[in-house]
């Protein structure tokens, strides 16, 4: 099936991924809900309006593992009630290259380089993401009991590793919106001046430097990913200045580090780069990885809590934006 690397974000978006993910995948029910007799609930107890009794009944068909339509999901997934996962996990093939992706929060991943991840792992590569600050007390989407956050983050962080194929490892750090009580304003502000991260944030970009190369080494990664810190939000500024002062300090000297753009940040247009002092020049590498497009899709409706719709509709256009024919296309930056 080749007419959806063509794809353009209108009114037959949704159901063309839908009739592409059920050519591999299995619709599941998102954590978040449950379906019990005729009604749908959040995790809060309180029940989902708005749905007819038929997409009632394709729920409980999702929840049972029966077979439904594309007609009949395509619905519900723009809903966001449903997502996708492949009916097998691809393995790598042995001796195959091992990458690391550095992601500041669960979800970063998975939104600035999705596709290419899954495309490696389609691939035979081996990939793992390590999410350091993946410790939160806020939410910004579907609500769940305060005291259930960090499960639910695991819960789609789990969702969305299966749809793209990598481990994860959550460090368990606190975010900056918990530890700082800054908004998100504020960590631009605090960003615009790299010697003041350095001075007033020296020991905690030291902690970070110190689990990446640990873990790093215990992984024996041919090559690392990390976020460009677009945006310039504290913790994308603090993960992309460890990782380059491993560079400095020669720990990567035998490996290969790229730079991915941070989303949605990227997406709105947010062009600031808190780039630190890095050993090499940039090369910027362009992929055309329209194939994972809807693997992506279903990665990121996985982040309930996380991400509103509009955001992940964002990161679309944007990548299709990348180069000529609707292509889907993410980037990575080469450190030579």
């Amino acid at each position: 099936m080749n007419s959806y690397k063509h794809f353009t974000i209108n009114n037959h978006f949704w159901r063309e991924a839908v009739v592409h993910l059920l050519e591999s995948s299995t619709p599941i029910v998102l954590p978040h809900y449950c379906v019990m007799d005729d009604m749908v609930y959040t995790v809060r107890g309180r029940p989902v309006v708005n749905l007819s009794k038929c997409e009632i009944d394709v729920l409980k068909n999702c929840a049972n593992g029966k077979i439904a339509t594309s007609e009949e999901l395509t619905p519900l997934f723009e809903k966001r009630l449903i997502t996708f996962v492949p009916h097998e996990i691809i393995a790598p093939m042995q001796g195959s290259e091992s990458i690391l992706v550095l992601s500041p929060h669960i979800d970063d991943a998975a939104l600035g380089i999705g596709a290419l991840i899954n495309d490696l792992v389609n691939n035979g590569k081996r990939v793992d993401v390590l999410n350091i600050y993946s410790k939160q007390t806020y939410q910004t989407g579907i609500r769940v009991p305060d005291d259930s956050i960090d499960r639910y983050s695991i819960k789609e962080e789990e969702v969305a590793s299966r749809c793209l194929g990598y481990s994860f490892t959550n460090v368990g750090m606190l975010g900056a919106a918990d530890r700082t009580n800054l908004s998100i304003h504020e960590f631009v502000s605090n960003c615009n001046k790299l010697e003041t991260i350095h001075l007033a944030h020296k020991s905690e970009i030291e902690v970070v430097s110190n689990v990446i190369k640990d873990f790093f080494r215990k992984g024996k990664y041919s090559s690392l990913f990390c976020p460009m810190a677009i945006g310039q939000h504290l913790d994308h500024v603090i993960v992309l200045s460890a990782t380059a002062q491993l560079i400095d300090n020669c720990v990567l000297k035998k490996s290969a580090v790229f730079l991915y753009e941070d989303q949605p940040y990227a997406a709105a247009d947010m062009k600031a780069v808190a780039m630190p002092r890095i050993i090499g020049e940039i090369e910027k590498v362009t992929y055309n990885v329209s194939e994972c497009a809807f693997a992506k899709l279903s990665a990121l409706m996985a982040y309930g809590m996380r991400l509103r719709k509009e955001q992940i509709l964002s990161v679309f256009a944007y990548a299709k934006k990348q180069v000529l024919h609707q292509l889907f296309c993410e980037n990575l930056w080469k450190l030579n």
